[in-house]
């Protein structure tokens, strides 16, 4: 290809790989930027830098804070992977000059896709990546021997220092260059470039920087240390294959039937690998978090897909449906596991940490949406998480305990998409009276204490009402524990809460599966309907889900039943 050409070719695969990003991925990028803090900060800069790999850990924490905007994330990361590809492509025909080249130096790109929306991959990697190729374009523009020799014993502890663990990739690729090139003397650089990195390895145990031999000349340094993601190792690998598959087509002026073959092969298996992506759950969630984190409750139940869900989005989803006042009417809509389906455990992980810390503080259990908020931001690897020490902020400021929601907020002013709010936080709390004329700490303070208790509990049951007799305009509370005493067939408690709080300001009327409830307990009195609320609509219902059963005999809850009577507490309670 000319020069004109070749500026076309990257150009589409720029655009290609920013359209699929945009896509594809949109929602992840809003995600991953939550998931990391950067500072405005010297000290936090010389903590980065001043670390091995850390000028490409400073650099990839930099860029990622802005894909808190939209379409930012794509358009930088499609950004960086055509500068592989570009990169890769001068490496390899500096060492073999080859048509196959065009398409060899897109597979490191590709691969780089699927690690780029992957929330355990961090970005320091791709820069750790343009460093060594950058590296390898100039190593290879050196004709000497002798000098190529000097120059890689320098940029190999260079790079370690700028880009980490990437520096014995790029001792691989120098090595395989010199064999490629035909050096007889290509033993000398093999044993001197792994001598090298040998001692690396040692002097970083030693004195400390690492022990982990893993995180200092493999990928893993660029990923969650805990969890092996084959696909950095595929990523890694792909700059060696790609460098001999051209040196195995160095000698085809045109691409021969073998060739064709070959590269036809290396391109549907990346088209599988990115068409079939196993993570659309989790993309999926990404997406639901997104609403959930601006609270656009109606977004949450119009694409929530039970097919296409965990646990952790029944709970999210379970939270939009009592924002719009819904639960009550379809606890069973979603076939719903036990109390956990609305309301479960935390697993011990930073993901689901932020979610059930944002259901927790809508219902008002503030002390334990802080306790989640606090756990996940010590969980994360990147130095905190900017949604979690802004709900640090939030529920110290509704606790009166404005110092400690000072510290959280000063380190909040130093980034460049929370400083506003920060700020706002700091002169909301600059006067107890102002903070109490807050709409939305004063509700949720009132929510604390009341009748001399204070809302706070090992048991989510019994804080729950706590906060209902606290706070009786706010229905959350309540709404969450019938859902539970009904997913929980708990009908003795559902009984108590019923009977205690049914036409008052806490519980003014009763949703469609509580009435089936209230009809649960007294299947022969009519009269204890009509006077707990239930309507003709459900007492209809119910004579024709008995109808059916007696005519099953109480044997059978089959495909038809489900289809009728599916989102009933009748047939939840009968069912396993």
């Amino acid at each position: 290809m000319n020069r004109v050409n070749t500026t076309i070719y990257w150009a589409v695969i720029y655009c290609s790989s920013a359209v699929l990003l945009q896509c594809g991925y949109r929602y992840y990028f809003f995600y991953a930027e939550q998931l990391q803090i950067f500072l405005f900060d010297g000290q936090y800069a010389a903590d980065a830098i001043l670390q091995p790999g850390g000028t490409a850990l400073y650099m990839a924490r930099f860029t990622v804070q802005f894909f808190a905007l939209p379409f930012v994330g794509a358009l930088w990361t499609a950004l960086l992977l055509t500068a592989v590809g570009v990169l890769t492509k001068r490496v390899l025909d500096s060492v073999a000059v080859s048509p196959a080249n065009y398409l060899l130096s897109i597979l490191p790109s590709c691969l780089l896709i699927y690690a780029h929306t992957d929330v355990n991959y961090n970005t320091q990697g791709t820069f750790a990546c343009l460093m060594i190729l950058a590296a390898m374009t100039l190593y290879l523009r050196i004709k000497s021997f002798n000098t190529r020799l000097i120059l890689t014993i320098a940029l190999i502890p260079a790079l370690f220092l700028l880009a980490g663990a990437a520096a014995s990739l790029f001792a691989m690729l120098a090595m395989l260059s010199e064999i490629f090139l035909r050096n007889k003397r290509w033993w000398i650089a093999a044993s001197g470039y792994s001598a090298l990195i040998a001692i690396i390895v040692y002097i970083s145990q030693n004195l400390g920087w690492q022990s982990d031999i893993r995180l200092i000349i493999m990928p893993d340094a660029y990923s969650d240390p805990l969890i092996r993601d084959h696909i950095i190792y595929f990523l890694w690998m792909s700059f060696p294959f790609a460098l001999i598959l051209a040196a195995i087509f160095r000698r085809n002026s045109t691409l021969n039937k073998h060739t064709k073959i070959i590269i036809a092969v290396q391109l549907v298996l990346l088209c599988a690998l990115l068409m079939s992506d196993t993570r659309q759950l989790i993309f999926t969630s990404m997406e639901q978090d997104y609403y959930l984190r601006n609270r656009q409750w109606d977004k949450i139940i119009d694409t929530f897909r039970p097919e296409r869900s965990n646990l952790q989005m029944t709970n999210v989803l379970n939270l939009a449906l009592a924002e719009k006042g819904l639960l009550g009417e379809q606890i069973f809509a979603r076939h719903p596991v036990g109390t956990k389906s609305i309301l479960a455990e935390w697993d011990n992980t930073q993901f689901n940490a932020i979610a059930l810390s944002d259901i927790y503080y809508s219902i008002g259990d503030i002390a334990t949406a802080q306790k989640l908020a606090f756990e996940g931001n010590v969980s994360s690897l990147n130095e905190g998480n900017v949604r979690l020490l802004e709900r640090l902020v939030q529920t110290n400021i509704i606790f009166a305990e404005y110092s400690v929601a000072l510290k959280y907020i000063t380190v909040l002013e130093q980034t460049l998409f929370y400083g506003k709010k920060a700020r706002a936080y700091k002169k909301l709390i600059s006067s107890g009276a102002l903070a109490m004329q807050d709409a939305e700490i004063k509700n949720k303070r009132k929510a604390l204490s009341g009748g001399g208790e204070y809302a706070v509990s090992n048991s989510p049951m019994h804080t729950f009402e706590l906060l209902a007799g606290n706070n009786p305009q706010a229905t959350l509370p309540m709404q969450y524990m019938l859902a539970m005493t009904l997913t929980g067939r708990d009908l003795k408690t559902f009984r108590r809460l019923m009977e205690q709080y049914f036409r008052t300001p806490v519980l003014p009327v009763l949703g469609k599966n509580h009435q089936e409830a209230v009809i649960a307990l007294a299947q022969d009195d009519p009269g204890y309907w009509i006077k707990h609320g239930v309507s003709t609509e459900v007492e209809k219902n119910f004579r024709s889900f008995d109808s059916e059963m007696r005519q099953r005999k109480l044997k059978s809850l089959d495909a038809k039943m489900q289809s009728d009577f599916g989102d009933t507490f009748w047939f939840y309670l009968l069912s396993k």
